[in-house]
């Protein structure tokens, strides 16, 4: 069983989420805030997962009639520093920001923070992957949600199922990732 890991393999289970359409969500959600220039950021371009996720913002930009603005191989605070920075200081710069997992999520908050790049008044910003403080920092952080627990509870139960039966039909399962709207992307969160 394959989780979040899309294997072309008749006998291997893969469950997944909707990572293609949950960026391109993603994408709609900032441009209804007035974003125009969104700056995707990719840590591995040749994982699955990533491959997906940057299809999705292309497929959303694509949708806005907007040009796409992306950075790979960003993997370290001083790329996510250093990729940010060089794309603010270009001619049009860029408004609107997301990452394409959570780690980048807290590499870009904080170099936007140190850089006193206000979010989400000059960039709104949405990341990958929920995480324990996204919302208690200041302004709390819009993510995209994978559903962890469900996914872990289908994977356990596939494997059990396969273990106990192994000729049993495999099967491909996407489940939906959910958008956790809060200050960063530009929305008014009440308390």
């Amino acid at each position: 069983v394959a989780l979040d890991l899309p294997v072309n393999l008749s006998s291997v289970s893969c469950v997944q989420t909707n990572n293609r359409e949950a960026t391109a969500g993603a994408v709609h959600h900032l441009v209804q805030h007035g974003r125009k220039r969104i700056l995707f950021l990719d840590s591995d371009p040749h994982l699955q997962t990533m491959q997906e996720r940057k299809k999705g913002y292309e497929q959303g930009m694509k949708d806005a009639k907007l040009k796409p603005l992306i950075r790979e191989h960003i993997d370290s605070f001083e790329l996510t520093e250093e990729a940010i920075l060089r794309a603010f200081e270009t001619r049009s710069g860029f408004d609107g920001l997301l990452t394409g997992n959570g780690t980048l999520g807290i590499y870009a908050f904080q170099v936007m923070q140190r850089h006193k790049i206000s979010i989400p008044s000059r960039v709104s910003f949405i990341t990958f992957d929920d995480f324990v403080l996204a919302d208690t920092l200041r302004p709390s952080v819009t993510c995209i949600a994978q559903p962890l627990e469900e996914l872990s509870r289908i994977v356990t139960e596939l494997l059990f199922s396969q273990l106990q039966s192994p000729q049993s039909r495999t099967q491909r399962i996407q489940l939906p990732s959910k958008m956790i709207l809060r200050e960063s992307c530009g929305c008014s969160v009440k308390s």
